[in-house]
Protein backbone atom coordinates (compact mmCIF):
# COMPACT_ATOMS: atom_id res chain seq x y z
CA UNK A 1 0.00 0.00 0.00
CA UNK A 2 1.31 3.45 -0.90
CA UNK A 3 0.38 7.00 0.07
CA UNK A 4 0.95 10.26 -1.80
CA UNK A 5 2.92 12.76 0.33
CA UNK A 6 4.12 16.11 -1.02
CA UNK A 7 3.63 14.88 -4.59
CA UNK A 8 5.69 11.71 -4.07
CA UNK A 9 4.67 8.10 -3.75
CA UNK A 10 5.82 6.81 -0.39
CA UNK A 11 5.26 3.39 1.17
CA UNK A 12 2.71 3.53 3.97
CA UNK A 13 5.19 1.86 6.35
CA UNK A 14 7.73 4.63 5.72
CA UNK A 15 5.13 7.34 6.29
CA UNK A 16 4.07 5.64 9.53
CA UNK A 17 7.68 5.61 10.74
CA UNK A 18 7.94 9.34 10.11
CA UNK A 19 4.74 10.11 12.02
CA UNK A 20 5.83 7.83 14.86
CA UNK A 21 9.02 9.87 15.19
CA UNK A 22 6.98 13.09 15.12
CA UNK A 23 4.84 11.75 17.95
CA UNK A 24 7.96 10.96 19.99
CA UNK A 25 9.41 14.45 19.42
CA UNK A 26 6.21 16.14 20.62
CA UNK A 27 5.52 13.83 23.59
CA UNK A 28 8.32 11.83 25.23
CA UNK A 29 10.95 13.97 23.52
CA UNK A 30 9.41 17.11 24.98
CA UNK A 31 10.15 15.78 28.47
CA UNK A 32 13.84 15.04 27.85
CA UNK A 33 15.49 17.42 30.34
CA UNK A 34 18.23 19.05 28.23
CA UNK A 35 18.61 19.94 24.54
CA UNK A 36 21.80 17.87 24.32
CA UNK A 37 20.06 14.72 25.56
CA UNK A 38 17.09 15.42 23.28
CA UNK A 39 19.32 15.67 20.19
CA UNK A 40 21.21 12.52 21.20
CA UNK A 41 17.99 10.55 21.78
CA UNK A 42 16.46 11.73 18.48
CA UNK A 43 19.53 10.81 16.45
CA UNK A 44 19.71 7.37 18.05
CA UNK A 45 16.05 6.77 17.20
CA UNK A 46 16.59 7.83 13.61
CA UNK A 47 19.51 5.40 13.31
CA UNK A 48 17.33 2.66 14.82
CA UNK A 49 14.77 3.42 12.09
CA UNK A 50 17.41 2.79 9.44
CA UNK A 51 18.42 6.39 8.65
CA UNK A 52 22.21 6.20 8.09
CA UNK A 53 23.13 9.34 10.03
CA UNK A 54 26.81 10.00 10.56
CA UNK A 55 26.81 13.61 11.77
CA UNK A 56 23.98 15.91 12.86
CA UNK A 57 24.07 19.53 13.98
CA UNK A 58 21.43 21.98 15.15
CA UNK A 59 22.18 25.72 15.39
CA UNK A 60 20.09 28.61 16.71
CA UNK A 61 20.61 32.31 17.38
CA UNK A 62 20.29 33.75 20.87
CA UNK A 63 20.22 37.06 22.75
CA UNK A 64 23.48 37.38 24.65
CA UNK A 65 26.09 40.15 24.89
CA UNK A 66 28.92 37.75 24.02
CA UNK A 67 27.26 34.99 21.99
CA UNK A 68 25.64 35.11 18.58
CA UNK A 69 24.19 31.64 18.90
CA UNK A 70 24.68 28.09 20.10
CA UNK A 71 24.16 24.58 18.88
CA UNK A 72 24.72 20.87 19.34
CA UNK A 73 26.83 18.54 17.22
CA UNK A 74 26.25 14.75 17.26
CA UNK A 75 28.44 12.04 15.73
CA UNK A 76 27.30 8.46 15.39
CA UNK A 77 30.59 7.00 16.60
CA UNK A 78 31.09 9.33 19.58
CA UNK A 79 29.41 8.84 22.94
CA UNK A 80 28.40 12.41 23.59
CA UNK A 81 27.15 15.72 22.27
CA UNK A 82 29.42 18.64 21.50
CA UNK A 83 27.85 21.94 22.48
CA UNK A 84 28.96 24.75 20.19
CA UNK A 85 28.87 28.41 21.22
CA UNK A 86 29.07 30.97 18.41
CA UNK A 87 30.66 34.26 19.46
CA UNK A 88 29.55 37.72 18.44
CA UNK A 89 31.25 38.76 15.19
CA UNK A 90 31.31 35.22 13.76
CA UNK A 91 28.85 36.33 11.07
CA UNK A 92 31.63 38.50 9.60
CA UNK A 93 34.15 35.66 9.30
CA UNK A 94 35.08 34.05 5.98
CA UNK A 95 34.16 30.64 7.42
CA UNK A 96 30.56 31.75 7.97
CA UNK A 97 30.26 33.72 4.73
CA UNK A 98 31.20 30.67 2.63
CA UNK A 99 29.30 28.20 4.82
CA UNK A 100 26.30 26.32 3.38
CA UNK A 101 24.49 27.26 6.61
CA UNK A 102 24.45 30.96 5.78
CA UNK A 103 21.60 30.91 3.24
CA UNK A 104 19.57 28.67 5.54
CA UNK A 105 20.06 30.83 8.64
CA UNK A 106 19.46 34.12 6.85
CA UNK A 107 16.85 33.19 4.22
CA UNK A 108 15.41 29.81 5.20
CA UNK A 109 16.83 28.02 2.14
CA UNK A 110 17.03 24.21 2.14
CA UNK A 111 20.16 22.67 0.58
CA UNK A 112 20.86 19.06 -0.42
CA UNK A 113 24.44 18.49 -1.59
CA UNK A 114 26.12 15.15 -2.39
CA UNK A 115 29.68 15.26 -1.10
CA UNK A 116 31.61 14.50 -4.27
CA UNK A 117 32.93 16.41 -7.23
CA UNK A 118 34.02 20.03 -7.01
CA UNK A 119 33.45 21.43 -3.52
CA UNK A 120 35.87 24.32 -3.94
CA UNK A 121 34.75 27.42 -2.08
CA UNK A 122 33.14 25.48 0.78
CA UNK A 123 35.76 24.20 3.19
CA UNK A 124 33.18 22.61 5.52
CA UNK A 125 31.73 20.32 2.85
CA UNK A 126 35.19 19.45 1.54
CA UNK A 127 36.27 18.58 5.07
CA UNK A 128 33.23 16.35 5.62
CA UNK A 129 33.91 14.59 2.30
CA UNK A 130 37.55 14.02 3.21
CA UNK A 131 36.46 12.52 6.56
CA UNK A 132 34.17 10.04 4.83
CA UNK A 133 30.88 11.91 4.37
CA UNK A 134 28.90 11.20 1.20
CA UNK A 135 25.75 13.33 1.39
CA UNK A 136 24.74 16.54 3.22
CA UNK A 137 21.44 18.29 3.92
CA UNK A 138 20.83 21.59 5.73
CA UNK A 139 17.22 22.64 6.38
CA UNK A 140 15.58 25.56 8.18
CA UNK A 141 13.44 25.23 11.29
CA UNK A 142 10.89 27.78 12.57
CA UNK A 143 12.15 31.35 12.22
CA UNK A 144 12.89 33.06 15.54
CA UNK A 145 13.22 36.82 15.13
CA UNK A 146 15.11 37.51 11.92
CA UNK A 147 17.01 34.20 11.79
CA UNK A 148 16.21 30.57 11.14
CA UNK A 149 17.53 27.80 13.36
CA UNK A 150 19.07 25.14 11.12
CA UNK A 151 19.49 21.38 11.22
CA UNK A 152 22.11 19.54 9.18
CA UNK A 153 22.04 15.83 8.35
CA UNK A 154 25.16 14.08 7.01
CA UNK A 155 25.64 10.43 6.05
CA UNK A 156 28.70 8.35 5.21
CA UNK A 157 26.76 5.62 3.41
CA UNK A 158 27.89 4.89 -0.13
CA UNK A 159 25.38 6.51 -2.47
CA UNK A 160 24.15 8.95 0.17
CA UNK A 161 20.60 9.30 1.45
CA UNK A 162 17.81 7.35 -0.23
CA UNK A 163 14.37 8.72 -1.15
CA UNK A 164 13.00 6.98 1.96
CA UNK A 165 15.60 8.67 4.17
CA UNK A 166 14.82 12.08 2.71
CA UNK A 167 11.08 11.59 3.14
CA UNK A 168 11.36 10.64 6.80
CA UNK A 169 13.73 13.52 7.58
CA UNK A 170 11.36 15.95 5.87
CA UNK A 171 8.33 14.47 7.63
CA UNK A 172 9.81 15.08 11.08
CA UNK A 173 11.02 18.62 10.30
CA UNK A 174 7.87 20.50 11.47
CA UNK A 175 7.80 18.59 14.76
CA UNK A 176 11.53 19.08 15.24
CA UNK A 177 11.12 22.79 14.47
CA UNK A 178 8.44 23.15 17.15
CA UNK A 179 10.54 21.27 19.71
CA UNK A 180 13.69 23.29 19.02
CA UNK A 181 11.77 26.59 19.00
CA UNK A 182 10.40 25.87 22.48
CA UNK A 183 13.83 24.93 23.84
CA UNK A 184 15.58 27.91 22.25
CA UNK A 185 13.06 30.43 23.60
CA UNK A 186 13.23 28.93 27.09
CA UNK A 187 17.02 28.92 27.04
CA UNK A 188 17.14 32.52 25.81
CA UNK A 189 14.77 33.63 28.58
CA UNK A 190 16.80 31.83 31.23
CA UNK A 191 20.01 33.32 29.84
CA UNK A 192 18.66 36.88 29.95
CA UNK A 193 17.41 36.44 33.53
CA UNK A 194 20.80 35.02 34.53
CA UNK A 195 22.79 37.80 32.86
CA UNK A 196 20.96 40.60 34.63
CA UNK A 197 20.08 38.89 37.93
CA UNK A 198 22.91 36.32 38.35
CA UNK A 199 22.46 32.67 37.37
CA UNK A 200 20.96 31.48 40.66
CA UNK A 201 18.51 34.37 40.98
CA UNK A 202 17.61 34.13 37.30
CA UNK A 203 16.78 30.44 37.64
CA UNK A 204 14.57 31.15 40.66
CA UNK A 205 12.67 33.89 38.82
CA UNK A 206 12.18 31.71 35.75
CA UNK A 207 10.92 28.86 37.92
CA UNK A 208 8.18 31.09 39.36
CA UNK A 209 9.58 32.60 42.57
CA UNK A 210 8.16 36.06 41.88
CA UNK A 211 5.73 36.64 44.78
CA UNK A 212 6.10 39.98 46.51
CA UNK A 213 7.58 39.66 49.99
CA UNK A 214 8.99 36.19 49.40
CA UNK A 215 12.09 35.69 51.57
CA UNK A 216 14.52 32.78 51.69
CA UNK A 217 17.67 32.54 53.79
CA UNK A 218 20.80 31.55 51.90
CA UNK A 219 24.38 30.88 52.98
CA UNK A 220 26.66 32.87 50.69
CA UNK A 221 30.14 34.32 50.30
CA UNK A 222 30.44 37.75 48.73
CA UNK A 223 33.71 38.53 46.96
CA UNK A 224 34.50 41.94 45.46
CA UNK A 225 37.33 42.11 42.90
CA UNK A 226 38.94 44.73 40.69
CA UNK A 227 41.11 44.71 37.58
CA UNK A 228 44.64 45.90 38.23
CA UNK A 229 45.23 49.28 36.64
CA UNK A 230 41.67 49.54 35.31
CA UNK A 231 41.10 53.07 36.59
CA UNK A 232 44.19 54.36 34.80
CA UNK A 233 43.28 52.48 31.64
CA UNK A 234 39.71 53.83 31.60
CA UNK A 235 41.03 57.37 32.18
CA UNK A 236 43.32 57.27 29.14
CA UNK A 237 41.57 55.02 26.60
CA UNK A 238 38.43 55.86 24.60
CA UNK A 239 35.24 54.26 25.91
CA UNK A 240 35.01 51.92 22.94
CA UNK A 241 38.52 50.57 23.59
CA UNK A 242 37.71 49.99 27.28
CA UNK A 243 34.58 48.04 26.40
CA UNK A 244 36.48 45.98 23.82
CA UNK A 245 39.13 45.13 26.43
CA UNK A 246 36.46 44.07 28.92
CA UNK A 247 34.75 41.93 26.30
CA UNK A 248 38.05 40.16 25.59
CA UNK A 249 38.61 39.61 29.30
CA UNK A 250 35.14 38.19 29.87
CA UNK A 251 35.01 36.10 26.71
CA UNK A 252 34.03 32.46 27.13
CA UNK A 253 35.23 29.25 25.49
CA UNK A 254 33.12 28.62 22.34
CA UNK A 255 32.79 24.86 22.78
CA UNK A 256 31.96 22.42 25.50
CA UNK A 257 31.68 18.64 25.27
CA UNK A 258 28.68 17.17 27.06
CA UNK A 259 28.58 13.39 27.67
CA UNK A 260 25.17 11.74 27.38
CA UNK A 261 24.15 8.72 29.42
CA UNK A 262 21.40 7.77 26.98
Amino acid sequence: MEALIAGKEVRADDAAEGWDLCRWILTEGHDVPTPARFVNALCRRLVDHGIPLWRVTIYAATLHPQLRGFGWRWWRDRHGIEEVRVGQGTELSAEYIESPLRQTIERGVRLHRPLHGDLEGCSLLAQLRDQGGTDYIVAPLNRIGTRYPAVTWTTDRTGGFTARDLEILETIRPALAAGIENRVLRRTARTLFSIYHSREVGERIFDGQILRGHVERLRAIVMVTDLRGFTAISDHLPGEAVIEALDDFLSVSPRRFMPCAD
